[in-house]
């Protein structure tokens, strides 16, 4: 009984040093948000060519990944200050975006470097 004991303790502290003992991650989330101009249309991998409204209008700087869960909002504006915000789907946001938009895009980097879109609104 002893032994056991002796056994299972053992087997726990050579675990908790390995745990203590590893490398730390070393990725980290890193949050996107901004405003971008759409470059160009990539309807077919789900992604928009963006960048940001300061750069040069033709020349992409990132690509926004957009899923079926993002969620997507447009808003029309008429001349007397009245707007109406309409929420689109993942097809309909192919749709309706067109090289020149503005878009602003909260999400999360991804491992490549892109942005996965979380919200985009239009």
């Amino acid at each position: 009984m002893r032994s056991y004991r002796f056994r299972a303790i053992a087997l726990f502290c050579l675990l908790g040093l390995f745990v203590l003992s590893s490398d730390r991650s070393s990725g980290q989330l890193i949050l996107a948000s901004g405003e971008y101009r759409v470059v160009n249309v990539d309807a077919d991998h789900q992604r928009v060519g963006v960048a940001l409204l300061e750069a040069k209008p033709d020349v992409r700087q990132n690509w926004v990944y957009v899923t079926a869960t993002t969620s997507i909002n447009k808003r029309h504006s008429s001349g007397d200050g009245w707007f109406r915000d309409e929420q689109l789907s993942y097809e309909g946001f192919f749709n309706s975006v067109r090289t020149g938009d503005k878009l602003r895009v909260e999400g999360g980097r991804r491992w490549d470097g892109g942005i996965t879109a979380k919200k985009i609104w239009m």
